[in-house]
């Protein structure tokens, strides 16, 4: 309310609507009707409405939450890197990758995260390259995100007791592109979720927003 207040004094505008980029994101997909969106990039949520109930599963930020997203990927790389240090080991393959790609090593690694604020997302797309390899440590961070977020259906459908058919799309640069990780999550929801129907966003987050802008300033 704060912020619209200060931007309608601001621009001279007095229809400015302030809005999440996940409610956003949820409008485009499917217009304002009955449907949830898991959303995957840096973090991830799932949220949706169905008879005009809104709904949210995760989003808490990536130090509290975030499970399976693109922060929690590039931070289970980056400890599996530590860990081998710690253990005095041969470095992995996927490790060698981290460490060649972002010039890493054990004496720069704590400079990296806590002074140059190292974007630990960026590790994701070498985590899916070696994973797509067969990479054993590459996969297991890879089935252990593809879990993460699968369980936010899991805990959406214990919460609400929802039986009906619900559809569902996807969000986010992980997700809408093709790659490991979508495709076994695809596979598992299909195969653990029969009321689950994955369909393809109807609209982009930009356009829902202003999709969303319309229909808020048309009721006056």
């Amino acid at each position: 309310n704060e912020l619209q207040k200060h931007l309608i004094k601001l621009l001279g505008y007095k229809n400015i609507l302030i809005e999440s980029d996940s409610n956003i994101a949820l409008f485009g997909a499917f217009e304002g009707k009955d449907g949830l969106i898991l959303i995957c990039g840096t973090g991830s949520i799932l949220i949706g409405v169905i008879n005009k109930k809104f709904f949210r599963i995760g989003g808490w930020g990536r130090i509290i939450g975030d499970y399976g997203s693109g922060y929690d990927i590039g931070r289970c790389a980056i400890k599996h890197l530590v860990s081998e240090y710690d253990k005095r080991k041969r470095l992995s393959k996927l490790s060698q990758a981290i460490e060649n790609e972002f010039s890493i090593n054990k004496l720069n690694i704590l400079k990296h995260v806590y002074q140059n604020n190292f974007h630990l997302q960026n590790l994701v797309p070498l985590v899916l390259e070696y994973s797509g390899q067969k990479d054993k440590d590459a996969q297991k961070i890879i089935d252990d995100a593809v879990d993460e977020l699968l369980n936010h259906f899991k805990i959406f459908f214990k919460a609400t007791k929802y039986k009906r058919k619900i559809n569902v799309a996807f969000s986010g640069s992980i997700l809408e592109n093709e790659n490991i990780l979508s495709d076994k999550l695809k596979k598992k929801i299909k195969r653990n979720f029969n009321n689950i129907n994955l369909v393809n966003k109807i609209h982009t987050p930009e356009e829902g927003a202003i999709l969303l802008a319309k229909k808020e300033f048309e009721k006056k």
